[in-house]
């Protein structure tokens, strides 16, 4: 700017400045004329940055193995002076069970990161667990089965996961009601029918629960009376012994209520018997047979014959034979 004969200069120029980008700039200004002397001043000139909001939004993925990552095409920019741009790199991502957030990194194209005062708003990412509504996972369990053996068995004797992504860790708990869960494994040993329900538990499913039936199955025991033969003597005869074939440790029995036989014609006669449980011996962990021995009583042969015949002259009257009979059981009735 020139004046009947002034010349004006800022920061020693004659141009005047031109600010665009923002900051805080200092101009000095000095007015000259031959006949004064120099005036000057100093002023500032202030841009401010100008705001501008990044936004980026929440997003939420059922765990599948598969990183959740930020989507650069969904963030927005809310501010910038038309013509200019940004881009963004290094975009959050989550794979597992969690979440974190959905981070903005501003890569500052022809635009300037100085001229704008930035806030960001940055949403969530979300991995949620897997429900298994596809039915892709599923939990296997194999039930201890077996015949009583007076050992404490594992009612649960494997157990898998399949079809999960590979690399989780499964954690399995036992319950015998359906309710309380524990990771100690439950053992029977007594004959019977167990429920058990096993549940597999992982950070990045819902849990998976099974129920199966655990049997013991109760031990075969044969119980054998004797047989015994006695030659017919009148008296009543029974023979007292059992042999037990199956009873495991010190599970046991004793024995009663014997049959007796006295007569041939009642032979030959089961050796039948009634039995008691030895204390501590559990009946339902038995399948308990009975087999019967034969009693018999065969004809004896101890009792003699005596026949005495007749010897006299004839005298017109009748005469024959005596016999009797010696050495037989009281109470029989011979015919002669």
């Amino acid at each position: 700017i020139s004046q009947q004969g002034w010349t004006i200069t800022y920061n020693g120029q004659s141009t005047m400045p031109q600010y665009q980008d923002a900051g805080t700039y200092t101009v000095e200004v000095k007015a000259s004329n031959p006949n004064y002397c120099d005036v000057t001043a100093t002023v500032t000139v202030v841009i401010s940055p100008k705001s501008v909001t990044f936004t980026s939004p929440s997003k939420t993925q059922e765990y599948n193995g598969q990183a959740l990552v930020g989507d650069p095409s969904a963030f927005t920019a809310n501010g910038l002076v038309a013509g200019e741009t940004v881009t963004y790199g290094n975009c959050a991502s989550i794979t597992d069970v969690g979440s974190t957030t959905n981070t903005i990194q501003v890569v500052w194209g022809s635009a300037k990161e100085s001229n704008y005062a930035v806030t960001k708003n940055e949403g969530t990412l979300t991995i949620i667990k897997n429900t298994n509504k596809d039915q892709k996972v599923s939990l296997t369990a194999t039930a201890y089965s077996g015949t009583y053996d007076g050992k404490y068995h594992p009612l649960i004797t494997d157990k898998s996961v399949t079809g999960a992504v590979e690399g989780n860790t499964w954690t399995y708990t036992y319950s015998t009601d359906g309710k309380t869960y524990s990771t100690e494994m439950p053992t029977r040993t007594n004959a019977g029918t167990y429920p058990v329900w096993v549940k597999a538990s992982c950070g990045n499913y819902e849990d998976l629960v099974i129920e199966v039936n655990a049997e013991i199955s109760p031990k075969p025991v044969t119980l054998t009376s004797g047989s015994k033969s006695w030659s017919y003597d009148g008296a009543a005869h029974s023979f007292e012994n059992v042999t037990a074939d199956g009873f495991v440790g010190d599970d046991g029995a004793t024995f009663s209520s014997f049959a007796s036989i006295t007569n041939v014609s009642d032979s030959p006669k089961n050796n039948t018997f009634e039995y008691t449980l030895n204390p501590g011996t559990v009946a339902g962990n038995y399948a308990i047979t009975k087999a019967y021995g034969e009693l018999k009583i065969p004809p004896s042969e101890n009792a003699s014959l005596t026949v005495n015949g007749y010897t006299g002259t004839y005298d017109g009257r009748p005469h024959g034979v005596t016999a009797s009979v010696a050495d037989y059981a009281e109470g029989n009735q011979w015919t002669l």
